[in-house]
């Protein structure tokens, strides 16, 4: 790689290798060749990463671009398939994002959709292009409230209704599920972009912001460079375990970011690193170009050892929990600040405490001292239960 930066990926099969290879061709004009090696391909495998990484739209329109079949034909069709049932179940979320996109601007409440089939929109420009378990949208905190009223209008049911419980609940949390048992959608109401850190403000995001032509609904979403934040603090937290994630943001990149914006909001709000780490795991694994910003970034030593502890992540077929090497990796990604909080949070009382030991609201307060106790109770339980 540029600057002498090594990945270490002796620890990804061939497998794994062969994907990222096919998920980096439009940026690799060797690509096909790199991927042409399919000797001892377990193909059961392949398609399980390819899955696990949700990347199987990309992989199977990438392979029907070539001249010559790359994947046996077996693969293509089961690839075929699950791009087909993909679709089918992105046009259901968008019939239900306009629904509720209309309810909200009926009510004259703003609202940034964050994933979903509007970033397929304006970043491939092609709904087939990605996949999405959920819809998730971002309104201002002080809509919440009245859009959880609307929600549950929309025939929605909060899934943590328990979370409002704890009196500063806005604050602690950074979203609430809803679910609909007959449509089986998700929606996540999204108040703040990440659960900690410093970020925008709803006002300076819908400033920014930028319009899908998905559908006759206007539907809006994160500017370039506030998507490129989002996007890039959102795979680092979750130890960038799938490449789907990168996938987008190589394809963000194609389309162009005002840098004399973006550098100083990744400064402004510490995510120089992170930025860094992206860009690494971009050109590593996907060949995407690095023009002299991104170099500047990816250049940073700590940037690198971030990116060299997400192939951990990436190489699993599981999201990361709450294991130790993963909670030293979050806690890596945080601002010095960030961690004070992280470690703050850790003494806040949380719904478990309340499930616990049922306390009555004026006597909530009790929660911060018994917090520790009732921790150690819980943690008897679970061994005595195992």
């Amino acid at each position: 790689m540029e600057m002498g930066i090594r990945l270490d990926r002796s620890c990804f099969p061939k497998e794994l290798d062969l994907m990222n290879a096919i998920l980096g061709m439009d940026n690799d004009s060797a690509g096909g060749a790199r991927a042409g090696n399919l000797t001892d391909i377990d193909w059961s495998r392949f398609l399980e990463l390819v899955g696990h990484h949700r990347a199987y739209p990309i992989v199977y329109s990438n392979c029907k671009k070539l001249d010559e079949p790359l994947l046996p034909a077996e693969v293509v069709q089961a690839l075929y398939g699950d791009y087909s049932r993909n679709t089918f179940r992105m046009l259901h979320l968008t019939g239900q994002l306009e629904k509720a996109a209309a309810l909200f601007a009926a009510h004259q409440i703003p609202s940034l959709v964050l994933k979903g089939p509007v970033l397929a929109d304006v970043l491939y420009g092609d709904l087939s292009m990605r996949t999405s378990k959920d819809l998730d949208i971002l309104i201002p905190v002080s809509e919440i409230e009245k859009v959880h009223e609307l929600m549950l209008q929309l025939g929605y049911v909060a899934d943590n209704e328990h979370t409002r419980i704890i009196h500063d609940w806005k604050t602690k949390y950074h979203n609430l599920s809803y679910y609909h048992a007959e449509n089986g959608i998700e929606i996540e109401i999204h108040w703040r972009l990440n659960p900690e850190g410093g970020e925008p403000s709803f006002q300076e995001l819908w400033e920014r912001k930028q319009i899908s032509s998905l559908a006759s609904q206007p539907l809006y979403t994160l500017g370039q460079e506030d998507l490129f934040m989002y996007l890039a603090s959102h795979g680092a937290r979750h130890g960038w375990f799938r490449l789907r994630w990168l996938t987008d943001i190589d394809r963000l990149l194609g389309k162009g970011l005002q840098w004399e914006l973006l550098l100083p909001m990744l400064r402004q709000y510490g995510l120089e690193a992170i930025g860094g780490q992206t860009f690494i795991l971009l050109h590593s694994l996907l060949r995407t170009p690095l023009n002299e910003e991104m170099r500047a970034l990816a250049s940073d030593p700590f940037s690198v050892r971030l990116a060299g502890a997400a192939l951990a992540f990436i190489n699993g077929t599981e999201s990361p929990n709450s294991s130790l090497r993963y909670r030293q990796y979050l806690l890596s990604l945080q601002t010095k600040r960030g961690q004070w909080s992280s470690i703050l949070r850790l003494l806040h009382p949380t719904i478990n405490d309340t499930r616990t030991l049922s306390l009555p609201r004026p006597l909530y307060f009790l929660y911060f001292f018994l917090r520790p106790f009732l921790w150690f109770w819980r943690q008897l339980k679970h061994q005595a239960s195992s």
